[in-house]
């Protein structure tokens, strides 16, 4: 029946490698330090500024200056690069990532990838030198929280099936990723 939308299975979970991405992208971009920042951006960016100044002392660590690089050309697509890679501090490239995704970096697949390779590298060494593992480990109750938050309102499956019909795609199960200091 068309009008009956099938049960989906959705996993909530934080991803370490995306938090350590986000943190690093935290670095080069921070909405509460805007001289125009409301109270109310400073108040509800709590998290956002916890983990911000837990990693300043590193705000001039390779890793960053090449995301900074990056993002001009990839956009939000940056964050896409967790996903294809092995978890920090060893990321190994495990999946192929998709051309759409790589050429407005660089319209050479070998060079993007060699770039991307050398950025996760240097995203890894961040890892270790500032001891992000202690940092992750240390707030898994802040990661805990947001995934009970995030599990007691999900969508219910007339919503999925609404966003299924826009997007044109069909899954039958879907992730939902916490980032509680982003």
């Amino acid at each position: 029946n068309p009008n009956v939308a099938e049960e989906k299975e959705i996993k909530v979970h934080a991803d370490k490698n995306l938090e350590v991405m986000f943190t690093i992208f935290n670095q080069t971009w921070t909405p509460f330090l805007d001289k125009d920042a409301s109270e109310h951006m400073i108040e509800h960016s709590r998290l956002m500024q916890r983990n911000y100044y837990d990693f300043k002392e590193f705000k001039n660590h390779r890793a960053i200056q090449l995301t900074k690089d990056l993002i001009g050309r990839s956009g939000t697509d940056f964050f896409l690069f967790a996903f294809y890679y092995d978890s920090f501090p060893n990321p190994k490239r495990i999946k192929k990532i998709p051309a759409i995704i790589l050429t407005d970096i660089n319209p050479d697949h070998e060079l993007v990838l060699m770039e991307i390779d050398t950025l996760m590298h240097e995203i890894s060494k961040f890892y270790q030198e500032a001891d992000f593992e202690t940092f992750y480990n240390e707030n898994q109750y802040v990661y805990k929280k947001a995934i009970e938050e995030v599990t007691a309102n999900l969508p219910k499956n007339d919503f999925i099936a609404f966003m299924e019909g826009y997007f044109g795609q069909q899954y039958n199960s879907y992730q939902f990723v916490v980032i509680p200091f982003f």
